[in-house]
């Protein structure tokens, strides 16, 4: 289900923001997209202008991703590790596939090295940034157990809501990670990505309008794909703590009578 959501999220950002499939439409007579709301349809522009990305819809604009973040990009810490409290901070290993998975992160001695302006928020992007084959790798955070922090070989991305659609700008830095990767350098196994060379990344604003549309079409899949995911980590801690306890014998299975199933085949 989390699969089908991600990509009926993606189809919809792609046919909008990269396409532009419903101002193409527009532009050729069409009255309506379909699955645009009508009234959001109406205030398309019918035409392209030239940017640096290429024709975009007129009215539209690119900004650096540095002036569409609350504080300027920034690289995690150098963590201080410990085996018991802190708090959690996470690695490249946690961002793969678009996703943030939180039980591959180590704890971090925050007393010892405070957190200041690298403590992760919701919405927050999280950027791979050494290292060939792990360097480009795109996660946008969207749910968080506890205080969460980053260590040094991810870049900290804070979209600015005034500006961008936190969603928005996740999906876009997301479908980017091969354009991303390009922008290491460095001799091999060493390749870094410079942070003010990711803050010059070229990022398409729409007008406001355009913006809140796509927010209020994806941020209800975004909220049933974190409930989903929290349901499977419910319902795998369970069958882990059972199981055993099954096979051991310390503890005995309904029967079928009781689950409702006897003389079934």
């Amino acid at each position: 289900m989390n699969t089908t959501l991600e990509e009926i999220a993606r189809t919809v950002f792609r046919a909008w923001f990269v396409d532009f499939e419903p101002v193409r439409a527009k532009a050729a007579g069409a009255t309506s997209f379909r699955g645009m709301p009508q009234n959001l349809f109406n205030t398309l522009p019918d035409s392209f202008s030239p940017s640096e990305i290429g024709d975009i819809p007129t009215g539209w604009t690119v900004k650096p991703l540095s002036e569409l973040v609350s504080q300027p990009v920034t690289r995690g810490l150098a963590p201080k590790y410990t085996k018991a409290g802190g708090v959690a901070v996470l690695n490249q290993k946690c961002v793969r596939n678009w996703e943030v998975n939180l039980d591959l992160g180590r704890r971090h001695d925050a007393e010892v090295k405070p957190l200041k302006d690298k403590s992760v928020e919701r919405f927050d992007i999280l950027v791979n940034s050494t290292g060939v084959g792990t360097l480009g790798r795109v996660a946008q955070v969207y749910h968080l157990n506890e205080e969460t922090t980053v260590d040094s070989h991810l870049s900290l991305v804070k979209p600015d809501s005034q500006k961008i659609a936190p969603i928005l700008l996740g999906i876009n830095l997301t479908e980017r990670e091969d354009e991303i990767e390009r922008l290491g350098h460095g001799s091999t196994g060493q390749t870094e990505l410079n942070r003010h060379k990711l803050g010059e990344l070229g990022v398409l604003v729409p007008k406001e309008e355009f913006q809140s549309g796509f927010e209020d079409f994806a941020l209800p899949l975004v909220e049933r794909k974190t409930s989903n995911t929290h349901e499977v980590s419910v319902l795998s801690s369970m069958r882990d703590t059972l199981l055993p306890k099954l096979i051991s014998g310390e503890l005995k299975a309904p029967s079928l009578e009781a689950l409702g199933l006897e003389g079934s085949e």
